[in-house]
C-alpha cells in the first residue's frame, strides 16, 4: 500500500498556511482572551492549549502513533480510492511524494491523540481548533466555569462540526457484584476515577498513549449487561483548488482494543467479558466479499476486547461508490451515519428488553413494585434522555444538510443515501421518546401504587373510627342522662315512671347524635366530590 506522508512543516510557511509552532502560538493566543477584549474569548482553550503545549514540548510516545491517522484518498481522474496511514513529521519517510493539502480525501483519527499530531495535521490542513476542543471535552474538569461552554451548540454552528455518541452493548459472563445496586455504584467510583485519569494523562499503571481506546461513559443495565458510549467528531474543511476540493476529519474514540487500553469498570479479568458487534446491513452482503482479513492479523488474542467502532477507519468506504464519494462528503459519510444508527438501535433494543423484564410487576395488582424497580426505571429514563437529545442534534444536522456549504452531487444514489438516513434518523428519535415516555409512564404507575397502598390501611382506619363514633353515640347519651338523673334533685321514688322519663330524654337525643354523624358523613362525601 502506498503511503502518502503529510507535506513537511519546517520553520517556512507555505502560501497561505502556518506552521506547527505557529499554530500552536494561535491557540494559545486564544486561550488567553477573555470576556473583557474579545466577543469570541477563548478561556475554554485554556486546557486543550495546555495539553498541546505540553506534548510538543515533551514528545515521547510519538514513535508510538503510528496508525492514529489515515487518509483515503479519492482520485480525480479514477473510479476508486486508495488509503495509507498517514506518515507524520518526526517520522522517517521514503523519497516518495508527500501527501499534498490541496488532495480532496477523509483523515481518520483513531484514539487517544499525540499532541504533536494533532498540531502537525491543524497547521497542515488549517483545521479548526474547535474541533479538538469539541473532541478533548474530557480535558476540562468537572464543576468549573469553562465546563459550562459545553452547552447544546446553535444548529448554524454545526455546519462544519458534527458529534456523534456510538454505544456499544457489552457483557460479563459471570456476576461481578451481589447486585445491580452496588455494581453501579462501585462502576461509578471506578468511572469517576477514569475520567480523572483520561483528564491528567494518566492510566492505571501506566500513562495514557496515543492510539489508547477513550470511553466517555458507563451503564449498568443488569447483573451482566452494561454499554459503554463513545464519541465520534466530524470537521469539514474547504481547501483550495477548486469548489470540489475538500477534506473531512473523522476521529473516533476507537483506537487499540480496551483490553490494550488503560481500564475501566468494564474491565474484568480473563475472558469474562465481551462486547455484541455493531452488524450493518445492504441487501445481498451475505454474497459479497466483506470481510477485511488485515485487520484480524492485528487481533494476537480471541480475548482482547475488540470493537466494531476500531474497524471503520480501516474498513471504510467499501460500500460506496468512489467517484459520487469524491463529489459528495455527505454521501462519503453515510456508512458512519449508518454504524452509528445500528448502534444506536441496539442499545433502544437492549433497555426495550429490559423495561419488558421488569413490566411484570407492575401488571401484576396484587403486588406492589420494589423499589429496585423503581430506581431502574429512573436510571434508565435519565440515560434515555442523554440519548434523545444525542439524536436530535444528529438528525437536525442531516434534516439541514441542504443549507451546509458542503460539495454536493446530483447523482440519484447520494440523493437517496441522504433520505434513508434522514428516515433512519427519524425512527430512531421516534422509538427513543417512546422508550423515555414508558419509562415516565411506569415510574407514575409505581408512584400511585405506592400511594395507594398506603391509602388503604388510612381507609380501615377510617371505618373503625366511624364504628367508634357510632358506638359512642349510642353511649354518650345515654351516660349524659344517667348522670343527670342521677343528682337526685327530684325524687322519682320507687315507681317505674322514673325509668320511663330516663328513657324518653335519652333515645331523642341518641337520635341526635346518630343524625349529626350521618350530616357530617354526608358533607364529606359532597366536598369529596366537589374536588
Amino acid at each position: 500500500m502506498k503511503r502518502y506522508p503529510l507535506a513537511p512543516m519546517n520553520n517556512r510557511a507555505a502560501p497561505n498556511k502556518v506552521t506547527p509552532a505557529r499554530y500552536l502560538r494561535q491557540i494559545e493566543k486564544h486561550s488567553e482572551s477573555s470576556a473583557q477584549d474579545s466577543l469570541y474569548q477563548g478561556e475554554h482553550f485554556l486546557y486543550l492549549a495546555e495539553f498541546l503545549k505540553k506534548g510538543s514540548e515533551n514528545p515521547s510516545s510519538i514513535g508510538e502513533a503510528d496508525g492514529f491517522a489515515t487518509f483515503y484518498k479519492f482520485q480525480s481522474d479514477e473510479h476508486s480510492a486508495s488509503s495509507a496511514t498517514l506518515s507524520l513529521p518526526g517520522y522517517p519517510r521514503s523519497n516518495g511524494d508527500h501527501l499534498l493539502a490541496s488532495e480532496t480525501g477523509i483523515i481518520f483519527l483513531g484514539g487517544y491523540p499525540s499532541a504533536q499530531h494533532l498540531i502537525d495535521l491543524g497547521a497542515a490542513y488549517n483545521i479548526d481548533p474547535e474541533f479538538y476542543q469539541r473532541h478533548l471535552r474530557f480535558l476540562i474538569p468537572r464543576l468549573t466555569k469553562n465546563e459550562s461552554f459545553f452547552l447544546p451548540v446553535l444548529p448554524s454552528f454545526q455546519t462544519s462540526i458534527l458529534q456523534m455518541s456510538v454505544t456499544t452493548i457489552g457483557h460479563h459472563r459471570t456476576p461481578q457484584y451481589k447486585s445491580v445496586d452496588e455494581k453501579r455504584l462501585r462502576s461509578a467510583s471506578k468511572m469517576g476515577e477514569y475520567s480523572m485519569n483520561l483528564r491528567n494523562g494518566r492510566g492505571m499503571g501506566r500513562n495514557w498513549e496515543a492510539r489508547d481506546s477513550v470511553v466517555r461513559s458507563f451503564a449498568v443495565h443488569d447483573e451482566k449487561e452494561f454499554s459503554i458510549q463513545q464519541m465520534i467528531t466530524i470537521c469539514m474543511i474547504r481547501i483550495a483548488g477548486g469548489d470540489d476540493c475538500w477534506k473531512v476529519v473523522v476521529w473516533v474514540d476507537a483506537g487499540k482494543t480496551l483490553s490494550s487500553s488503560p481500564v475501566g469498570p468494564w474491565s474484568s479479568p480473563g475472558d469474562n467479558i465481551y462486547f455484541d458487534p455493531v452488524s450493518l446491513y445492504k441487501p445481498g452482503v451475505a454474497l459479497k466479499d466483506h470481510q477485511y482479513p488485515g485487520h484480524r492479523s492485528q487481533v494476537v488474542d480471541d480475548n482482547q476486547l475488540v470493537q466494531s467502532l476500531s474497524l471503520l477507519p480501516v474498513a471504510f468506504g467499501r460500500s460506496l461508490h468512489p467517484k459520487i464519494m469524491r463529489q459528495d462528503p455527505f454521501y462519503a459519510l453515510s456508512e458512519i451515519f449508518d454504524f452509528v444508527a445500528v448502534s444506536e438501535l441496539q442499545f433502544l433494543t437492549a433497555i426495550e428488553n429490559q423495561l419488558d423484564h421488569r413490566a411484570g410487576s407492575l401488571r401484576d395488582i396484587f403486588a406492589v413494585p420494589s423499589l429496585s424497580v423503581h430506581a431502574d426505571l429512573l436510571y434508565f429514563r435519565d440515560i434515555l434522555e442523554d440519548h434523545v437529545n444525542n439524536i436530535e442534534s444528529t438528525n437536525g444536522f442531516i434534516k439541514t444538510r441542504h443549507t451546509l456549504r458542503w460539495p454536493r452531487s446530483n447523482s440519484d444514489k447520494a440523493q437517496v443515501a441522504a433520505l434513508r438516513i434522514e428516515v433512519d434518523y427519524e425512527a430512531l428519535l421516534t422509538r427513543a421518546r417512546g422508550l423515555r415516555d414508558r419509562c415516565e409512564r411506569d415510574i407514575g404507575v409505581i408512584v400511585n401504587t405506592a400511594q395507594l397502598s398506603q391509602a388503604t390501611p388510612d381507609m380501615s382506619e377510617t371505618k373503625r373510627n366511624l364504628k367508634l363514633a357510632i358506638i359512642a353515640a349510642m353511649f354518650l347519651p345515654m351516660t349524659a342522662t344517667g348522670t343527670f338523673f342521677g343528682m337526685n334533685f327530684v325524687n322519682f321514688g320507687s315507681s317505674s315512671e322514673g325509668v320511663w322519663v330516663w328513657i324518653l330524654t335519652t333515645i331523642p337525643l341518641m337520635v341526635v347524635s346518630l343524625v349529626a354523624i350521618a350530616w357530617d358523613l354526608d358533607i364529606l362525601r359532597k366536598i369529596k366530590k366537589s374536588e
